[in-house]
């Protein structure tokens, strides 16, 4: 790992302009006599301060998951501090796990993965060990930037080894400028209307008036025309589906088991994923009557089965279908500018009166405890998570802040787009981060994945199966899974 020896104030933290050991120390602020920096339990060197040492001769080197975010973190902190310019080294490296990846990473390559690190929230869960304490550094961000429900679904007891930096999620999305094209166009009877100001018109704020809306359709399927950027003539894109339900895969379709008020793990007990309640049964239950709708058909004009919705929600950036989930990952931006379109997000549309929520998770920083420079990534972190560092993020990635609302941190260059993503996120559900009781490793959220539910709810969309022998078939496989995985290693 490549490193640097200095110590500056940034913002609300400061950095010691010598190395450890040292007779006196200087900062852009203060001066002191003090002998020596006192060595904490991580290795940070300490001043009574708070400065915190930065050890000689090193340079910070930070894990991020592309390159355009590496040069944005080393542009944001050599202009905000020209005189250590190149002394933030950031680099890609996934999130994702594997060998050399993520929290695995970490693990595996120890002092040869990056010092800090950008990872998914739930992988260090069990492997805390790998990552230094923050609590003592940071306890203002702690108590009152970071999301808090994401920082406390992944930390346990008093350590603090991650913090919450960014979502990685979906949230619902409707496409303006196609609804308001259908409705000038009198394909559609409604207004855009907005009486609660939420974002989400009143003409389709629930799921039983958007059904509505299927049902009344013509037989000829409605159409909106588009320019895309570059073309110069217009596409006609008809519309065959409302909403791209995916039924091949789980994570994408939570929305839909939360829908009468259903969560996984409702009691926090991680081998009672509750997939026995009534709630739960409510989900599967929409699910039937979304196959019962016009809601998705194909070209010929047939009704589509449950093997035809696959993953389609990037679909809806090219101007598809009027709603969707849309995923941090995808460029919102970019395709607002190709197809001509203005995106709104909101909270889900409300049915039966409870509001749906998509199961959400975080990604954010830690510190590898295998680092042979504590203070100086410490002192990154700080810089990390300040308003310089949190804007160097959201201009340089697709990934929406998970910040708390009212934080300090938040970027005043966020656009309007950003702003209402972020708030629509924060209303999903944090993915559970427990683990069975008697692993070290098996996430108990893995159940959701392998309890037979893409299947079961295929059935239940196409009418093979009532709603009741779904849930049963879920419940025996969930429970055989528990079983199996909830075992000591």
């Amino acid at each position: 790992m490549k490193k640097f020896t200095i110590f500056v104030m940034m913002m609300a933290f400061a950095i010691a302009l010598v190395g450890c050991g040292t007779t006196s120390t200087t900062t852009t602020t203060t001066t002191t006599s003090e002998t020596a920096c006192h060595v904490d339990v991580n290795g940070v060197c300490v001043w009574n301060n708070g400065n915190i040492e930065w050890e000689t001769g090193k340079v910070v080197t930070v894990g991020v998951d592309t390159l355009a975010l590496a040069e944005g973190l080393e542009e944001a902190w050599n202009a905000a501090f020209p005189t250590l310019s190149g002394k933030l080294d950031a680099v890609v490296y996934e999130a994702s796990d594997s060998e050399t990846s993520g929290v695995t990473g970490v693990v595996t390559m120890q002092g040869e993965a990056p010092d800090v690190v950008l990872i998914i929230g739930s992988g260090s869960v069990g492997r805390e060990v790998n990552f230094l304490d923050l609590d003592n550094y940071m306890g203002s961000v702690i108590d009152n930037d970071v999301l808090q429900s994401a920082l406390n679904s992944i930390n346990s007891g008093d350590k603090v080894h991650y913090l919450p930096g960014v979502y990685d999620g979906m949230a619902f999305a409707w496409n303006k400028t196609m609804l308001e094209q259908l409705i000038s166009s009198s394909q559609l009877d409604i207004t855009l209307a907005d009486a609660d100001n939420n974002n989400l018109p009143d003409a389709f704020d629930t799921w039983e008036e958007i059904f509505a809306l299927a049902q009344g359709e013509s037989a000829a399927r409605m159409t909106f025309q588009y320019t895309k950027d570059g073309d110069t003539e217009a596409t006609t894109q008809t519309i065959y589906e409302w909403f791209p339900l995916v039924l091949a895969q789980e994570w994408g379709n939570y929305f839909a088991y939360s829908i009468g008020g259903w969560k996984l793990f409702p009691d926090n007990n991680p081998i009672e994923p509750g997939f026995d309640s009534a709630q739960f049964l409510a989900g599967l239950n929409f699910i039937k009557t979304y196959g019962e709708m016009p809601m998705s058909f194909q070209e010929n004009g047939e009704k589509m089965t449950a093997s035809q919705l696959i993953w389609r929600f990037d679909n809806f950036l090219k101007n598809e279908y009027p709603f969707g989930l849309v995923g941090t990952w995808m460029d919102v931006a970019t395709n607002e500018n190709t197809y001509n379109s203005d995106f709104v997000f909101s909270q889900m549309p409300s049915y039966n009166g409870i509001t749906p929520t998509p199961i959400v998770k975080t990604k954010g920083f830690a510190v590898n405890a295998y680092t042979d420079c504590p203070g100086a990534a410490v002192t990154v972190m700080k810089f990390l998570y300040s308003q310089a560092g949190m804007t160097a993020i959201a201009d340089n990635s697709a990934y929406l802040l998970a910040l708390e609302a009212d934080s300090n941190l938040l970027p005043a260059t966020l656009s309007e787009n950003q702003v209402q993503y972020s708030i629509a996120l924060g209303f999903g559900f944090n993915e559970p981060a427990m683990l069975l009781p008697l692993s070290d490793s098996t996430l108990a959220v893995q159940v959701l994945y392998n309890s037979g539910i893409v299947a079961a709810q295929g059935a239940v969309y196409d009418g093979t199966m009532t709603i009741q022998d779904a849930q049963t078939a879920i419940m025996a496989a969930a429970e055989a899974w528990i079983a199996i995985n909830n075992v000591a290693e």
